[in-house]
């Protein structure tokens, strides 16, 4: 945190450096540092570039930091021996590359995601917000909640477990009323999980009923 404080509020004095090579180097060694921090030591910095000339300065400090369009862009603040000299803002591309699941083919939603359908690959996942991961089993056997194109990155924000129960599924339901427990035949009517509440309609009387899912694939009534 300590290193976080010190490069945000970069304040290096140098009392004898001049206006220089030496004072861009400075900045431009800074400026890398700070986003590997902010990006990952992983990330590769190029084509950085100052849009003012660097003014001459004794101190300066990075003040705001943002990313768009995949560069990175961030606002300098020189100081003259404490007097203000001027803004620079700089600009830099950015790569992240990392080992990420990508679709294989289309994965349409409510598609269950089978080995074939994705494939582990190298590509620059900068400025993506997704939650991207290489392993398998964080993948396999997930319900999609969206389509997924050929050679998109799978994001595990729109996958979830598939449901333990399927709309149209014929389970046993238990009813208890005192000491008597009533055993019947219900038909779900919306997918479930074990341990959720579920719906199901008793073959016997038609009548809708209310239920905990239990792992052995039975319906206890709720209330009962």
């Amino acid at each position: 945190m300590e290193k976080v404080k010190k490069l945000i509020f970069l304040l290096l004095a140098f009392s004898t450096l001049t206006f220089s090579s030496s004072l861009i180097d400075l900045v431009q060694n800074s400026i890398a540092e700070y986003i590997l921090l902010k990006c990952g030591e992983d990330a590769t910095i190029t084509n950085l570039q100052f849009r003012q000339k660097i003014p001459e300065a004794t101190n300066f400090e990075i003040i705001s930091f943002n990313i768009s369009n995949g560069k990175v862009n961030l606002l300098i603040k020189f100081c003259q021996d404490n007097t203000f000299s001027g803004y620079v803002q700089a600009v830099a591309n950015v790569s992240v590359f990392r080992n990420v699941l990508v679709a294989c083919r289309i994965i349409k939603s409510g598609e269950v995601i089978k080995p074939e359908d994705i494939s582990l690959v190298k590509m620059d996942v900068f400025g993506n917000s997704g939650r991207f991961t290489d392993r398998y089993e964080d993948v396999l056997g997930k319900l999609s909640k969206k389509m997924f194109k050929e050679g998109e990155p799978i994001d595990l924000f729109y996958l979830t477990k598939p449901p333990d129960v399927k709309v149209g599924q014929v389970l046993p339901a238990t009813i208890q009323i005192g000491s008597v427990v009533v055993t019947t035949l219900v038909r779900v009517v919306q997918d479930g999980n074990f341990g959720e509440i579920i719906k199901a309609r008793n073959l016997s009387t038609g009548f809708l009923i209310h239920g905990v899912l239990k792992e052995d694939y039975s319906i206890h009534v709720i209330g009962s």
